[in-house]
């Protein structure tokens, strides 16, 4: 084949081109510390990179509604722990008051003094937090607890003793494989629950003896009791105080089971998203040493093409009229 002077300057051109291009891209690996800046130059990275990159997103949600979900534990239990410290002063104050030695203006008093726990009651029922209502269930913009025109103690809007009272939950993505029914409906095995309903914390109805078993309502037959002196209706109403201290415990007791799954899956999804930006980083990002030595190596070998072309090009018939 004949060597002629245009083969050797297209030849050049061809390798002093692919110089210059690895050249800039070592330079571009140096300076972003990524591998690849277009997905079409390693298309079977990037779309691993990219299935990482969501998963990932997926698993920093997860953690923000763990985040969420442990913050309105925390807050609901100290809600409930408030409610079971009046119960245990409730129960103290009634236990005098049931005395036949107590005078007519002290159990007056103590009857004011339950008057003064109701308020408590409904006021700690009604706590908010982070501008959401934590004992609304499912409703967490208005007060869920208010009292009626006609004296009753109203639930979402509901008489709290009325058998139309709901106690639904609101539940998140925790990474359990959310799944819903077909009604829309989260199902409870694949979702985790951050509310506890006012309905179950307070109570509704009232049990065989005609007793109430909403904290607001006992405290307020309590208080009725006390103005009449119906010692009968007050010893009743201390096994109740007792009883409802007891329910208090065990929802505090759920919580704290909430707590501890909440700080496990928060345990795991931690592991889970340093172990994928580990993948993602191995994916994407390069080895700094090695790309500074890859791109060294591209500078000289683009600076030996320039030297070489300087040699091999001729000269040409102009050259030497110069």
């Amino acid at each position: 084949m004949r060597v002629t002077d245009n083969l050797i300057a297209n030849k050049f051109s061809d390798n002093f081109y692919s110089a210059a291009t690895d050249m800039t891209n070592k330079s571009q690996q140096v300076s972003s510390g990524r591998k690849y800046s277009k997905a079409s130059e390693d298309t079977n990275s990037a779309i691993k990179a990219f299935k990482t990159r969501r998963s990932l997103a997926r698993t920093e949600q997860y953690q923000r509604n763990l985040n969420d979900a442990s913050d309105t534990l925390d807050e609901t239990e100290s809600v409930i722990m408030g409610m079971q410290e009046l119960l245990i002063q409730a129960k103290e104050n009634l236990i005098q008051g049931s005395t036949g030695t107590m005078s007519v203006e002290d159990k007056n008093t103590t009857a004011t003094i339950f008057s003064s726990f109701k308020d408590q009651v409904l006021k700690l029922a009604n706590t908010s937090f982070a501008g959401k209502y934590i004992l609304g269930g499912t409703n967490t913009t208005l007060a869920p607890f208010t009292i009626g025109s006609d004296g009753a103690l109203l639930y979402n809007g509901v008489d709290i003793n009325s058998p139309d009272v709901k106690s639904d939950v609101i539940y998140v993505d925790t990474g359990l494989g959310l799944s819903v029914d077909a009604s829309g409906n989260a199902d409870a095995n694949t979702a985790f629950s951050i509310s506890t309903p006012g309905s179950l914390v307070l109570g509704t109805g009232v049990d065989e003896n005609g007793i109430s078993n909403n904290i607001y309502n006992l405290f307020d037959e309590i208080q009725t009791a006390l103005e009449t002196n119906d010692l009968s209706k007050i010893e009743l109403q201390i096994q109740k105080l007792t009883e409802k201290s007891d329910d208090i415990l065990v929802q505090v007791a759920d919580i704290g089971e909430r707590c501890k799954f909440v700080e496990f899956l928060s345990d795991r999804a931690d592991t889970d998203k340093i172990n994928l930006k580990t993948k993602q980083s191995s994916l994407e990002d390069v080895n700094v040493a090695q790309a500074i030595t890859d791109y060294t190596t591209a500078q000289t070998t683009y600076s030996a093409a320039l030297k070489m072309g300087a040699k091999v090009i001729q000269t040409s018939l102009l050259d030497f009229l110069n």
